[in-house]
């Protein structure tokens, strides 16, 4: 299926899709999302992947996306596997510096319990232009982890 040039609209928001791509196989309990692209006027996303239709649901996807504004070009990876009782989603920024990410999602049914962390290596400074940053950082680390009630970071 392709859209082109399609607009979505919510109390009186209008969202511009410059072109959504999206293609999906299904065989034998088996759902694989060959192509998920959606194109608006500054970002670009892509994801595929595969989902089990068994028990756990049991998936794994990829993806990829971009973000054009004024300050600077934004672009990601990410690809998440696991299953319903337990995800772990992996996401690596690339510009305009460089993060990467680890989460782990358990008891997602339950209480949704998260661990992750975001290391960086290089200079991370906002704003990304100008003279003088108002942050500014040669490496660190950010762990986030607990309960959506009940979280240390």
């Amino acid at each position: 299926m392709q859209l082109d040039d399609t607009q979505l609209i919510n109390d009186g928001t209008v969202l511009t899709l410059k072109q959504v791509n999206f293609a999906l196989q299904s065989q034998n309990n088996h759902v694989v999302l060959q192509k998920l692209s959606v194109n608006l006027p500054d970002i670009d996303t892509r994801l595929t992947g595969e989902l089990d239709l068994s028990a756990s649901f049991p998936m794994q996807l990829q993806g990829d996306w971009r973000f054009t504004h004024p300050v600077g070009t934004w672009q990601g990876q990410l690809q998440v596997t696991g299953d319903i009782n337990r995800l772990t989603l992996q996401h690596e920024l690339k510009q305009p510096f460089a993060i990467q990410s680890k989460a782990e999602f358990s008891e997602i049914l339950a209480t949704p319990t998260i661990k992750s962390v975001s290391t960086w290596q290089q200079q991370l400074r906002w704003p990304l232009t100008g003279a003088t940053p108002q942050l500014q950082s040669q490496q660190g680390r950010l762990e986030v982890n607990g309960t959506l009630n009940a979280y240390q970071v």
